[in-house]
């Protein structure tokens, strides 16, 4: 098992920088930059988790998402990078485009991609043709736009210093501003359920990734049944700084620094709680919800925590990235992990 001070060898300086950093028509096959790996870890028993395939990227992937044969990369300076992953163990990037700023999260939905591109807010890039993605669209959030969802007509962005954003992007070409909501902290990751957004904030006076006395980091809960009024409706402090987020049922998973991961009922949504917890051993920075399993990207590697009962979450899996694990998904039996200067790892798990 990694132990926690091997995070040490991450560098959390190269972490921090990282997240100050994101605040602040021909098919060309790159194998040359991608390549297939067998590397089996799993200290937690078995061989559940092995890197099936890799792709490098030209600068650091922040964020990722799957639609169909493809994912879809932040690629910092480097805008947003199509891969190919139909063959999983033989990623290849077959389009790109760079974008105003730098792409710090990604959203997929139909023929279009929504990327959080710091400064420069939200951008909307045209995918119908993998292979000449094109722009199509922006709106300015004023803040740094951090993350991105997209639920039906509307994109929630988290803009940093800013708040909530939601943009209405019924009009892809067009987006538009149309409410917000802002409490001081800094917003950073967001999900979306009915008639709910979950934010993850972070105290900007924390130093350490742990909360301190009177700090507000944690989640949020607001109410965006009315998308041009969204209400702040709970609350809950988290003992770490809130990084990531994802929502099932009457569940919230924060990633949670180096506090690991935090379960929080949201069954009544004015009164979040948390009722479970675990220990990881790096820097908890993302999380995604598969079935009873939360995949957690945990700065040096993945970790896959049972979570079918959410009071008493365990690890059961967990495998090293070559860099620092940023963002994961899943599709099917692959986890698709923004392993920053290494670009997009694809690990095969069996659970």
């Amino acid at each position: 098992m990694r132990k926690k001070s091997g995070i040490q060898n991450l560098s959390i300086a190269r972490i921090v920088s990282g997240l100050i950093a994101c605040l602040s028509s021909t098919i060309l096959f790159l194998t040359a930059s991608c390549s297939d790996e067998s590397s089996l870890v799993s200290p937690y028993g078995g061989d559940s988790l092995y890197i099936a395939g890799s792709c490098d990227t030209p600068d650091r992937a922040y964020g990722v998402v799957v639609s169909g044969d493809y994912a879809y990369i932040a690629d910092r300076g480097s805008g947003l990078q199509v891969i190919y992953v139909r063959s999983p163990w033989r990623p290849a990037i077959i389009g790109s485009i760079e974008l105003p700023n730098m792409a710090r999260n990604v959203a997929v939905s139909g023929d279009y991609a929504y990327i959080a591109d710091g400064v420069s807010g939200l951008q909307v890039v045209d995918i119908s043709s993998p292979q000449s993605p094109t722009i199509i669209g922006s709106v300015n959030t004023w803040s740094a736009a951090v993350d991105v969802v997209v639920s039906g007509d509307y994109a929630y962005i988290t803009d940093s210093e800013l708040g909530l954003q939601v943009a209405d992007i019924s009009i892809p070409s067009s987006p538009d501003i149309i409410g917000s909501v802002n409490k001081w902290a800094t917003s950073l990751s967001v999900a979306v359920s009915g008639d709910y957004a979950y934010v993850a904030i972070r105290d900007p006076h924390t130093k350490t990734g742990m909360s301190v006395l009177g700090s507000i980091s944690g989640l949020r809960v607001i109410d965006i049944s009315t998308p041009t009024s969204p209400t702040i409706i709970g609350f809950v402090i988290t003992p770490g700084d809130a990084l990531g987020v994802a929502v099932s049922g009457n569940h919230v998973l924060v990633a949670n620094a180096f506090l690991g991961l935090q379960v929080i009922d949201v069954s009544t949504p004015s009164s979040p709680a948390i009722v479970g917890s675990v220990d990881t051993p790096g820097y908890a920075l993302d999380v995604t919800i598969d079935g009873e399993y939360a995949y957690l990207a945990d700065g040096g590697g993945l970790l896959v925590i049972d979570i079918s009962v959410p009071t008493a979450p365990r690890i059961i899996g967990s495998i090293d990235t070559p860099d620092i694990a940023w963002d994961v998904v899943v599709s099917g039996a692959y986890a698709y992990i923004a392993d920053g200067h290494s670009g997009l790892q694809i690990v095969r798990h069996q659970f």
